[in-house]
């Protein structure tokens, strides 16, 4: 979903978008795009010290539709790196500095439980809560919006706003 909106924005909507895969151990974006990246979101905190624009670009990739990815961690190592709070920090400022480069950040893979993801949850203009629709699935998503909600981050501007329904009256919408 994450790609097919960030595809969308850039060649419908002739904006630039990049797509930051932060599933650190089971994120596919660049495999969904056929992408093989030089650098990942891992060697940027093994180079913390070091972080700049310039670095900042090392681990773009470009892809032929012109959205740029910032792929997961190859290593599952460096993705247990990238979940302590200084890692958090680090992501935050990639995700500022990236805010200022591109139309559109979309940050895939957020998880609501994880506390270095909720500060971004915080920054984002939009979230986009994805689904099966299968009753597992549904009850799983209520689960999410709850502990968006018990965070202080809820849908008061959401034309649908499942929050507050129990999961089984939720089939009744859809």
């Amino acid at each position: 979903m994450a790609i097919n909106v960030a595809c969308e924005l850039v060649c419908t909507c002739e904006q630039s978008a990049v797509v930051v895969d932060l599933d650190f151990c089971g994120g596919q974006v660049a495999t969904y795009l056929d992408l093989s990246p030089s650098f990942t979101l891992g060697d940027l905190i093994e180079n913390a010290e070091t972080l700049d624009r310039q670095m900042l670009d090392r681990i773009l990739t470009r892809h032929s539709s012109q959205v740029t990815v910032i792929a997961r961690p190859t290593p599952l190592v460096q993705g247990r790196l990238l979940q302590t709070p200084q890692a958090g920090r680090l992501i935050t400022e990639v995700i500022s500095t990236l805010v200022d480069m591109y139309d559109y950040v979309i940050l895939d893979g957020l998880d609501p439980t994880d506390a270095n993801h909720l500060n971004l949850l915080r920054m984002a203009d939009h979230v986009l809560l994805v689904m099966n629709l299968l009753v597992p699935s549904i009850r799983n998503a209520d689960r999410l919006l709850q502990a968006i909600q018990q965070q202080g981050l809820t849908a008061e501007n959401s034309t649908t706003n499942f929050a507050n329904a129990p999961a089984d009256s939720i089939l009744d919408t859809l």
